[in-house]
């Protein structure tokens, strides 16, 4: 069976939702996590009515804990990735939690030269809220995942 709508909150198929200004190279992305631990993944779907979500900004999934804001301030985009001024997408944000639930939230965006990443002051982390990137091990070692 294949999906044809993907899922993601607040997305607007109208001309005239307002859409956030990203960098041509990425941007940072901001979620309020309500659970003690969850794993995270962002997708990305070009265009501006229904985009499949076929391109993955973290490759590997992250694992976050705490509850709070957990802040990214350069998801870049894949090397292979050409993106012009003024081209639409929508951001997927993917989080699951240790009761199997998938949660999905999706904004609006549009490529902008001028677009600037938010000040470092303003993309900060709750307190207490950190995330790795895992990675598939046989065992659980110091070098089975990485600050992200």
């Amino acid at each position: 069976m294949v999906l044809r709508e993907f899922l993601g909150a607040n997305i607007s198929q109208t001309p005239s939702t307002p859409r956030t200004l990203w960098p041509l190279n990425g941007g940072a992305i901001s979620v309020d996590l309500h659970h003690p631990w969850t794993y995270l993944s962002i997708n990305l779907g070009l265009g501006g009515s229904n985009p499949d979500f076929n391109i993955s900004l973290t490759p590997e999934l992250l694992y976050v804990t705490g509850n709070g804001t957990y802040c990214l301030p350069l998801v870049k985009l894949p090397l292979n990735l050409v993106v012009v001024d003024g081209q639409e997408a929508s951001v997927q944000v993917f989080t699951s939690d240790d009761s199997g639930q998938a949660l999905y939230n999706c904004a609006d965006i549009t490529f902008a030269r001028d677009a600037m990443a938010p000040a470092p002051e303003v993309c900060v982390n709750g307190t207490g809220v950190t995330g790795v990137i895992l990675r598939q091990c046989l065992q659980f070692s110091a070098g089975c995942s990485e600050e992200f």
